[in-house]
C-alpha cells in the first residue's frame, strides 16, 4: 500500500492480491486512514480480490463514515477487479469512480451535500 494525499483527501493505492491472507495487514494500515476522515482506495493495481477483501472495503466504509468522513474507490474499467466490484454493487455503498481524482471529487461532493451523495 502506498499512502498519499490529493486536495486534502488521503489516497491509498493497493497492489497485488487482496485476499484473506493480505486483509489483516491491509486493515492495520487502512483503518487509521479511514478513521481520520476522507479516504480514496485505488484498486487499479489489484490483480485479485476475494470475499475477505470485499468485506474489508465495506468495513472501511463504515469506519470512515463513523468518523464523519467517507470512503470512495478508484476502479478503472480496465482494472482486473472492476467486474467483481460491479457484481457486488460496491457503488451502492460508496462512490466508485474511474480515477483517483474523480473519487476524491466525489467525497468532496458528499461533504457539500451534507452526507447525501
Amino acid at each position: 500500500m502506498t499512502p498519499e494525499e490529493i486536495r486534502g483527501v488521503r489516497i491509498a493505492r493497493l497492489e497485488g492480491e487482496v485476499d484473506k491472507l493480505a486483509v489483516e495487514q491491509a486493515r492495520t494500515r487502512l483503518d487509521p486512514l479511514a478513521a481520520a476522515g476522507k479516504l480514496v482506495i485505488d484498486l487499479d493495481g489489484v490483480s485479485f480480490i476475494d470475499s475477505a477483501g470485499l468485506h474489508a472495503l465495506f468495513g472501511l466504509g463504515r469506519v470512515a463514515t463513523a468518523a464523519g468522513g467517507g470512503l470512495a474507490l478508484s476502479v478503472p474499467s480496465s482494472c482486473a477487479v472492476a467486474r467483481v466490484v460491479e457484481i457486488v454493487r460496491l457503488a451502492d455503498a460508496m462512490p466508485v469512480r474511474e480515477s483517483v481524482e474523480d473519487a476524491a471529487a466525489a467525497l468532496a461532493e458528499v461533504s457539500r451535500n451534507d452526507g447525501q451523495g
